[in-house]
């Protein structure tokens, strides 16, 4: 591998040649490495009756604890739920997944199962090709509150690579 933008380190080869992989100047990289990889997962026919709380609301002295989930890799979910939840999901702070192909929360397979109860988020972020920020594939019975920001991105940089088009 070759260290092309004179960083000390050596580049991303996406192609397995050994060689780092550019395009006109700039190196594609993947998002993440590993595979496969799960926050928290309630698995396919469990059944959990009960509430999954992450994090705490202090509405009495306005200092929230928050709870955050970040998980890199491929293929990954930071909230999964496969099972049927009877009762609440509360998420108060962040979920993150960065890799292709993956979830920042995931409610459901399409089997009939899902939430008997709400589901409260503040902030998912998913980062990756074909990545979801939050994917809802069977019924929430309750009510469905998103208290933040819900962001998905495919791409490695938000802003304009200036320096290939001057």
């Amino acid at each position: 591998l070759e260290d092309l933008d004179d960083d000390g380190d050596k580049d991303a080869d996406t192609d397995g040649d050994e060689i780092a992989d550019t395009d006109e100047g700039v190196t594609h990289t993947g998002f993440a490495t590993g595979d496969s990889r799960t926050g928290v997962w309630l698995t396919d026919g469990s059944s959990l009756t009960g509430n999954l709380t992450f994090g705490v609301d202090s509405s009495d002295d306005d200092e929230d604890e928050t709870s955050t989930i970040s998980v890199y890799g491929n293929n990954t979910y930071g909230e999964r739920i496969d099972g049927a939840l009877n009762g609440s999901l509360s998420h108060l702070g962040s979920i993150s997944v960065v890799g292709d192909n993956s979830y920042a929360m995931r409610i459901g397979d399409s089997d009939g199962e899902g939430v008997s109860g709400d589901v409260s988020v503040t902030s998912l972020s998913a980062t990756g090709e074909d990545s979801v920020a939050l994917g809802v594939y069977d019924d929430i019975t309750g009510q469905l509150s998103i208290n933040g920001s819900v962001s998905a991105y495919g791409y490695h940089s938000l802003s304009r690579l200036n320096a290939l088009y001057d």
